[in-house]
């Protein structure tokens, strides 16, 4: 029963927020924000679809937390919605939801990568080794 009050609540604020911009600014303006806002949260959602299986390969090579993996994609979704819903009060907090989730997944992502050390499929902890083969360049060379 709380979160029906409490959707009750976001969209007669979500309605007195756009009643009064569209006031200040015209309709025109608010016509059109609802427009591009609609079309960034269809593209977002696009992307994220797209880079999904990047992160969940990421996620099977145990290189990303669960968590941070559910929380990162979760919030990027919902953010779009909200863009991609009218209203200006839903296109403020997708863009702070979104704006959170891109510096939360970058923060994360910058650990995990920077370490000398990665995860394997099994979860053994392996060293990276960068070698270059040169072995064959000397075989040829004393033939």
């Amino acid at each position: 029963m709380k979160i029906l009050k409490f959707i009750f609540l976001y969209f007669v604020l979500e309605l007195i927020s756009t009643i009064y911009l569209s006031d200040k600014l015209g309709f025109w303006v608010i016509f059109v924000e609802i427009i591009i806002s609609a079309l960034i949260g269809g593209a977002i959602l696009l992307y994220t679809k797209l880079s999904f299986l990047e992160t969940l390969g990421e996620f099977a090579l145990n290189r990303t937390d669960p968590m941070e993996f559910i929380k990162g994609n979760l919030s990027k979704i919902f953010g779009a919605i909200l863009l991609i819903l009218p209203g200006v009060l839903g296109d403020i907090i997708g863009l702070v939801i979104l704006i959170n989730a891109y510096f939360f997944m970058v923060g994360k992502s910058k650990k995990i990568n920077s370490g000398d050390r990665y995860s394997g499929a099994f979860g053994h902890q392996n060293e990276i080794i960068d070698v270059e083969i040169e072995e064959i360049k000397q075989i040829k060379g004393k033939k």
